[in-house]
């Protein structure tokens, strides 16, 4: 199944916000992808997948980074495709500031829609309702999911959940995400890892000099 959705972080260290996105495309049965590529550290690697995630069938890009938080920006200069930007509170980070202002200052021209400070959630339900504007699948799933949001949900911090709907019931990935990390979070901080799947049902990651699509496994999953 083709990704429609890229998720992409400096870092695996931004994954604990980042996953965020991912189960709520899991929840919506959005198929999708997650890279670790620094756009510091492997500036090729995030060029490569930058001008290739078009032809690949990916609709929209979710991009995450802290600190000097450029990734989003340098995607966005790169791709025709529109990259919703999330800045994140990192270990460097100036109380998030530099990261807020790396996404949201861009230049005349070269558009990021940047959500609040680790708002991975929020950027996952943006890509869905861009999602929607041309598909009727997606379309009905977010119209469901507003339906079951309550006010709390709509004005609080980002990822909050509304009394309405529990967490366990909304996304059911708790069990999954403690396996999740503890599967992978012992990988390198930054470089060429590469993580596909669906949380919680299957997830891998693994080291490769290039991304290699034929290795990757999409949601919704095949029954």
């Amino acid at each position: 199944m083709t990704p429609k959705v890229s998720i992409i972080m400096g870092s695996t260290s931004d994954l604990k916000i980042m996953e965020a996105a991912a189960e709520f495309l899991d929840q919506m049965e959005v198929p999708y992808e997650i890279n670790a590529l620094s756009a510091h550290r492997v500036p090729e690697m995030v060029a490569e997948f930058a001008k290739n995630a078009h032809t690949r069938g990916v609709k929209v890009i979710i991009a995450g980074a802290g600190g000097a938080a450029h990734l989003p920006g340098v995607i966005a200069a790169t791709t025709p495709l529109p990259v919703i930007g999330i800045p994140i509170k990192s270990s460097n980070s100036i109380d998030g500031w530099d990261s807020i202002l790396s996404i949201l200052q861009m230049p005349a021209g070269i558009p990021v829609a940047t959500m609040a400070l680790d708002g991975a959630r929020n950027g996952a339900i943006l890509a869905v309702q861009i999602l929607a504007a041309g598909d009727e699948e997606p379309d009905a799933e977010i119209r469901r999911f507003q339906k079951r949001v309550g006010p709390e949900d709509r004005q609080g911090e980002p990822g909050a959940r509304s009394d309405q709907t529990s967490v366990q019931d909304e996304l059911g990935v708790a069990a999954g995400r403690r396996l999740f990390r503890s599967k992978y979070v012992t990988g390198r901080k930054s470089g060429n890892v590469f993580l596909s799947g669906c949380l919680p049902s299957f997830f891998f990651a693994y080291r490769s000099s290039r991304i290699n699509p034929s290795r990757t496994r999409y949601c919704p999953r095949n029954r």
